[in-house]
């Protein structure tokens, strides 16, 4: 059986700084805490759990950024530079 048929991404209730953009988020593992997650030996389920919690990391935020960004086929630094609210988005 491959990894992929069994997987599901972890998604939380949002952190306050994204959460007017999306009701939820992927879970994200503080740096500080790498090692513990990812420990094979690690069996205390509950310790995991509070791993998953939604947590808030300095300069996690949400801009507004080109809808270009939805199509694979764009690429390059300049789709995700902050844009304004008017028409010059799209």
């Amino acid at each position: 059986m491959c990894l992929n048929s069994r997987w599901r991404p972890e998604v939380r209730a949002p952190s306050p700084a994204v959460a007017h953009v999306h009701d939820r988020m992927p879970v994200i593992v503080p740096p500080a805490r790498y090692a513990e997650w990812l420990d094979p030996g690690t069996t205390d389920t509950a310790r995991l759990a509070a791993l998953l919690a939604p947590c808030e990391l300095p300069g996690l935020g949400a801009r507004p950024v080109s809808r270009r960004v939805n199509d694979a086929r764009n690429q390059g630094a300049a789709l995700v530079e902050p844009v304004g609210t008017s028409d010059d988005a799209a």
